[in-house]
């Protein structure tokens, strides 16, 4: 009983890490095209939420590291994680370089 409520935080962290990440960049991406906040600077708007998306993403990777370790062969044999992986790591390659340049993050 006490695995099953374990489990089921880990994965609600999880779920809860990749709705702040994502929402911080989508309010980021949607005052970039000028359809929000457009009274801010980019910069600005970027700057009050990099620590909610950094948060998000810490808990994103903490929570992922041990759901992977629960079912590690698994994971590590699925052609589908392997993928969602490949574009995790894009996704921040691209977020840490080219998109905090744009929004003037520095």
């Amino acid at each position: 009983m006490g695995s099953t409520w374990l489990v089921s935080i880990v994965e609600l962290s999880h779920l809860l890490g990749l709705t702040i990440l994502v929402g911080s960049v989508v309010v980021v991406s949607l005052r970039m095209f000028g359809v929000v906040m457009t009274r801010m600077p980019l910069s600005e708007v970027a700057g009050e939420l990099w620590n909610w998306a950094l948060f998000g993403l810490i808990l994103q990777l903490t929570s992922g590291v041990l759901l992977f370790m629960s079912e590690a062969v698994r994971w590590y044999h699925s052609g589908p994680f392997l993928v969602k992986m490949t574009c995790l790591f894009l996704a921040l390659l691209f977020h840490f370089t080219i998109y905090r340049r744009v929004t003037g993050r520095k």
